[in-house]
């Protein structure tokens, strides 16, 4: 390996260690969030694209139970595996309630509509899957608390990107209830997410639902 090849090495190295601390720190912020499902976020207004080249906003997801998570289609293993046991999840919770999966990009350059919904065929057949412009995503982004952020590309030009490992749990009036890490057993949430079903109570609004941020 030459100089030049080593040091940017270990610029690599320092630049994906910083990445991932950052991104343990706001996962254990996420999950320091109240108990209080009244008090939680809400996912307002928002567009994005979803795998056919539309736009929708979130009235598509209006009065839909939703579980949300956010990842690439160039992953390597991780994402995957979130969303294997997102499916999973999906499937053993349908005597509760019909929860629609939902896959957002975090690499807004790469991930085309067409190459999301080739990538969703593995998974489960209700998968939504969106992407849309770094503007779009950024908000999709604030809303959810999600960090994301590339790793400098090899000599290929690829690249792997640094992001929040969360499944969230999303009410049909808009309210973020939960939130799953990859390393929670399946059937804790399953009863977790019969828990927040059995107890919702929607939250009326007196203002439109896509009014919010216009």
């Amino acid at each position: 390996m030459t100089l030049s090849g080593l040091g940017g090495y270990y610029m690599y190295r320092k630049f994906s260690i910083e990445a991932v601390k950052e991104q343990k720190r706001k996962e254990k912020e996420l999950m320091k969030r109240t108990v209080d499902d009244r008090n939680k976020p809400r996912v307002r207004y928002f567009q994005a694209i979803d795998t056919e080249g539309k736009t929708v906003t979130d009235w598509n997801f209006k009065n839909k139970w939703l579980l949300v998570y956010f990842g690439f289609t160039n992953c390597p293993d991780i994402c995957p595996e979130v969303l294997e046991n997102l499916s999973t999840t999906i499937d053993k919770c349908k005597p509760v309630v019909e929860l629609l999966p939902v896959f957002i990009s975090v690499d807004a350059h790469r991930d085309t509509p067409e190459k999301i919904k080739k990538y969703l065929e593995d998974f489960h057949p209700n998968f939504v899957g969106l992407t849309g412009s770094s503007d779009q995503l950024s908000k999709l982004f604030g809303t959810f608390g999600v960090y994301a952020r590339a790793n400098p590309a090899d000599d290929d030009g690829d690249y792997i990107i640094d992001h929040t490992v969360i499944t969230y749990l999303v009410a049909p009036d808009g309210r973020i209830l939960d939130m799953f890490t990859r390393y929670q057993e399946l059937d804790k949430v399953y009863e977790s997410i019969a828990k927040h079903v059995k107890n919702f109570k929607k939250i009326e609004d007196d203002m439109p639902y896509t009014a919010a941020f216009r």
